[in-house]
Parts: structure tokens; sequence; C-alpha cells
């Protein structure tokens, strides 16, 4: 079970870092956030990476799947969802952001072969429906996480692609934690190449932020940067797919950080939706 209590560890981490994050990102924008969270990666995983991790696995062939894994997944997807989360919100970008659990279990179905088991399909099938609910409902929004007026399409188009690049970042490391190499490292690698990218495409002069965001950006950075580490060890340990489904419960996890945090008052339907996407993962862990 600890590859599925990973997963459901990095909705936590998710579910927590774009609520941190989002003020940050209205202010200064979705690449130079992505960009600025990259460094604490780098940092926090690095440090890891070198006091925990088993290096002797470590090939160039599994560290080209990783680093073109933190390419796609934690460069151009995590910029595009960053995006989506400025345009309209931390909850509604989640409803779109879940669209990565269905891409990735048609693409490792497609390309790694993966099968999930009748109840697990089912089990993630009710999940989706229970988070799609809770978050397709309206509620009234916090002020600093409301979406900003009229971006709703493009801001469902960045969610869109932000799921995607999510979904092929998730199996494009699957190599490298096949042929045993540790899911610490294989984060390392993944951010280690997300960094070389935006070095190559920016200044280095674009990575000064200003002086108080820093201290938001090192918390947003250290709890995803734990979410990156924590979906690497559960897709080391069960299908792409069902490690997906269970890292796509943040709108779920949303609902009590909002009102107990945020004093946001929920109905009913929210909470019926949350009672079915939990009965959704009891199917998947029980399978």
């Amino acid at each position: 079970m600890l590859g599925e209590a990973s997963a459901l560890m990095a909705s936590l981490c998710w579910t927590l870092g774009p609520l941190i994050a989002t003020p940050v990102i209205k202010e200064i924008g979705s690449v130079a956030f992505s960009r600025s969270r990259m460094i604490v990666f780098v940092i926090l995983l690095g440090a890891a990476a070198s006091l925990f991790a088993d290096w002797s696995r470590l090939t160039w062939d599994a560290s080209f799947w990783a680093v073109l894994s933190g390419l796609i997944g934690l460069s151009l997807g995590d910029v595009a969802l960053f995006q989506c989360y400025k345009m309209i919100g931390p909850r509604l970008g989640s409803l779109i952001y879940m669209s990565a659990a269905p891409f990735t279990v048609v693409l490792g179905w497609a390309f790694l072969g993966e099968a999930l088991p009748f109840q697990a399909l089912v089990g993630g099938a009710l999940a989706l429906s229970g988070i799609a609910l809770a978050v397709a409902r309206k509620e009234k929004e916090a002020a600093s996480l409301a979406p900003e007026p009229g971006a709703i399409g493009v801001g469902i188009l960045f969610g869109l692609l932000g799921g995607l690049g999510q979904a092929g970042g998730s199996l494009l490391q699957k190599p490298a934690l096949v042929a045993g190499i540790d899911p610490i490292l294989v984060a390392f690698l993944r951010a280690l190449g997300s960094l070389a990218l935006f070095l190559l495409i920016t200044r280095p002069s674009a990575f000064r932020q200003p002086g108080r965001l820093w201290k938001r950006i090192a918390l947003a950075g250290s709890i995803s940067g734990g979410g990156v580490f924590f979906v690497s060890y559960a897709i080391a340990h069960v299908e792409t797919g069902l490690a997906a489904i269970l890292s796509a419960l943040p709108p779920i996890l949303m609902l009590p950080i909002l009102r107990i945090f945020f004093g946001v008052r929920l109905s009913w339907v929210s909470w019926a939706a949350t009672a079915l996407a939990l009965f959704g993962v009891a199917l998947i862990l029980t399978r």
C-alpha cells in the first residue's frame, strides 16, 4: 500500500501548494513563479538525493527519460497549469487539472500496456465524478483566489494543456523507475532538467523576485517538491494511471481547507461529492 499512500500524499502536497502560491502567481505570472520555484525544487531534492538516494544504478538512458519527464511535466505542464490557476483560481483550476488522470490512464494503456482492474476503474470513475461535482458546483470564492473576469475559456485551455503535460511527464519517468532508479533521484533529475530549460530560455536576472515573495515561493516550492517525490515513488510501485487517479484529489482536499482557513461556506452538494470521491478511493484501495 506504500505506492497508493504516496499518491495520496502527492494529492495533499498539490492541494496546499497552489493555495499558497496563487497570490504570488497573480502578482508575478506563471512563468516567473515556475522558474523561481524550480530553484527550490533542485536545492531540496538535490540535498535529499545526495543524502538518501542510491546512485549506483543510474544510467544515461534512465537519466534521459527522467530529464525529459521534467521538461514536459515540470516545465511545460506546470507553466500551463499555473497560468490556469492564475486565470480561473485554484478551485476551478483543479477541476481542469484532474484531466491528467484520464489522460494518464489512456496513455498508460496505449504506450505501457497498463490495464487497471475493473474495480479500480469503477473507483476511479466515482472519484473523478465526485471531484467534478465538487468543483463544478458554484460556491463563493475566497477573494484572493477568485477567477479573473472573462478568463474562463482561455483558463480551461491552459488547464487541459497542463493536464496533458502532467500525464506525459508521469509516463516518461516510468522507464527510469522500472529500471530500479531511486524515486528521489528521479525526482531530482526531473527538477534539474526543468531548471536547465528555464536557464536556457531566460536571462539569469529573470530569476530575481522581491524578497517579500521568496518566503511564500520557498514554502510552496518545498511542499510541491515533496509532491514530485511522492508521485515518482507511487509510479514506481503501482500502475501509472492508478497513481494519477489517487493524486487527482486536490479539489476534494481543498474543500475543508477553504472552509476552515478561508471561511468559504460550502453547500451540502460539495460535501456529498466529497463522500462520493472518497468512496471511489476506497474501492481503488481495496481492489
